[in-house]
Formats: C-alpha cells, structure tokens, sequence
C-alpha cells in the first residue's frame, strides 16, 4: 500500500539519522517485508521459513549476507496454562468426535473449507462429528460482520465460542477437542499465533501447507480444499 511505502521511505530516513530500527513482522506482504528488512537493524519473522523468503526477496534492496545479519527468528508461544470456568469440557461435547478450530475469524483462515470438510466427514464417516470454533472478528477486519454472517446461520452442529477468550480458556477448549485444524489460505503472515495454543493443548494439529506453520514440526499438513481438510482429519 501507499502508507507501507511511505513507512519504509520514513525508516530509511530514521536509520540514516542514526536510530537503530526494530521491526516485528506478523503480517506483510513478502516484497514489503523485504523491504522493511532491508532498512532495519534487527527484523523479527517468527519462523524460519519467512526468515528464508525474506532473504531471498531482499536483494533488490540490499545485500543478502546484510539482510541474513539482521533477520532474527522468534517462535510465537502460548502462555502458561491457569485454571479455567470456561464451560466446554469433554463430558458437555459427548463422545462424537469433536474438531476445533482457533483465532481470530477472517475470510483468510480458511473457515468455509473447515466447515465443508468436517460436513463431508459426517456425511461419509462420522455422521455425529461437531466443529466447535473459538473466536471471533478481528477488531481492525475490514468485513467485521464476517464471523456472524459465516457462523450465526451455521447447522446446528457447530459451536461457536465468540466474544473475548482468555489464553487459557482458549487451550482449555481446545483441550476438548479430538483434533485442532487451522487452514490458512495466506502466505503473508510470519507465522500463526493460534498454533501454540493448539500444541499446547496436546491436540493434534492439522495445517494448510502454508509456510507460516514451518516450526510445526508434528503437524499434519493438507491441502486447504474442503477434500483435503477432510481426508487429514480422518487419518488422525
């Protein structure tokens, strides 16, 4: 964008001055992120994956070896796990089996396929299967009626916990859950803040094949199709 542009030209002219910049980058398109390495004393990407993409888009920009210096890689993390009131238990889900899905509802997380597929697994294999999704709009979304024109009208096999979650309510949910699917449709984001909670809730993990799930060495990786979701839900 116009803004994103005119930030680098702004830092460029900063860091001339002689203030050191700091970058964090979750979600930007991968030529704006070279660039903002490229003007940056220290670049935060949260998997090594980015951290790669960055270094190969950034030649235009600066030298690969000089980017490589200043990218560093810090993993997103869950915080620790307190007692929680949140009502959603094993024992309130029954013994159907039981889908989760976590973060923030956009048209990018792939939510749509998640629902087709988990209709194609009751219709061919598990007709009592439930998909219970923790989250709401993000505050900044350009569509914040999303997440209730997607889920409000949903069948009456899907849950949804919206509203604000606490990190701990939030692995507590998951916690009850038989597998935790996250289908990311974007390759801008550095890296999902939603994986942690779903291995810390010792649940399997069922991903697109976006890069941003990299440091997810454990998951299951899927094609984003309601086909694909589907047939890795049912391997596991």
């Amino acid at each position: 964008s116009i803004f994103q542009h005119r930030l680098v030209d702004l830092l460029f002219k900063v860091r001339a001055c002689g203030t050191r910049v700091v970058l964090d980058a979750h979600f930007l398109d991968g030529r704006i992120r070279a660039r903002y390495a490229a003007v940056s004393d220290l670049f935060v990407v949260h998997s090594d994956a980015v951290a790669d993409a960055v270094v190969r888009r950034s030649g235009q920009y600066a030298a690969a070896a000089v980017v490589r210096a200043r990218v560093a890689v810090v993993p997103l993390s869950a915080p620790p796990i307190v007692e929680t009131k949140l009502g959603v238990t094993r024992s309130k889900l029954g013994d159907a089996p039981v889908v989760g899905f976590f973060g923030f509802v956009s048209p990018h997380k792939g939510l749509e396929e998640l629902l087709e597929a988990v209709a194609i697994l009751r219709a061919d294999r598990y007709p009592e299967a439930t998909l219970m999704v923790v989250g709401d709009a993000h505050p900044a979304t350009s569509v914040p009626a999303y997440a209730t024109q997607l889920l409000s009208g949903a069948p009456s096999w899907v849950r949804w916990v919206g509203g604000f979650v606490s990190d701990s309510e939030a692995v507590a949910a998951l916690s009850a859950c038989d597998v935790v699917v996250l289908p990311y449709k974007v390759e801008s984001q550095s890296a999902s803040a939603a994986a942690p909670f779903a291995t810390t809730a010792r649940r399997p993990v069922v991903t697109s094949k976006s890069g941003m799930f990299s440091m997810l060495a454990c998951a299951e990786r899927a094609d984003p199709t309601p086909e694909g979701l589907a047939q890795a839900v049912a391997l596991l």
